[in-house]
């Protein structure tokens, strides 16, 4: 566990506290960002590019209370002609919060809402509730 405070007081001070007998710390600073995040990547290594459906517009409702209403959505967009990739099925459509299992009553037979043939080219994301 480490705690930073960067000037949150505007008093001029920098405060690091962890919870360990040493820390390695590294510094990257320069006059342009550009090159502070070049010193960085060069340091860490570049991360991966997204795959292309991350940047597509995705779709969510609230609550989609049955799978017509999830090909309903898919069946939509593509009629208006508007790109997409995901799809999202947001809470509720667990059998509980964060039990990761359709609610059938919900989602008769929710394994076609994968692999219908209405929905194939879209990508599903569920979504997962804090708490």
């Amino acid at each position: 566990m480490a705690y930073f405070d960067m000037d949150s007081k505007n008093d001029g001070k920098w405060t690091l506290r962890f919870e360990a007998d040493r820390a390695r710390l590294y510094f990257f600073a320069g006059p342009r960002l550009q090159w502070v995040l070049a010193r960085y990547t060069q340091f860490s290594g570049k991360p991966p590019m997204w795959p292309p459906w991350v940047f597509a517009p995705w779709k969510s409702r609230n609550v989609h209370n049955s799978r017509a209403d999830f090909e309903e959505d898919v069946l939509r967009q593509r009629k208006v002609d508007v790109p997409g990739s995901v799809i999202v099925i947001d809470s509720p459509w667990e059998t509980c919060y964060n039990d990761y299992k359709f609610n059938e009553a919900q989602f008769h037979n929710p394994n076609p809402c994968s692999s219908s043939r209405t929905t194939r080219l879209q990508s599903r994301a569920v979504a997962h509730a804090d708490g």
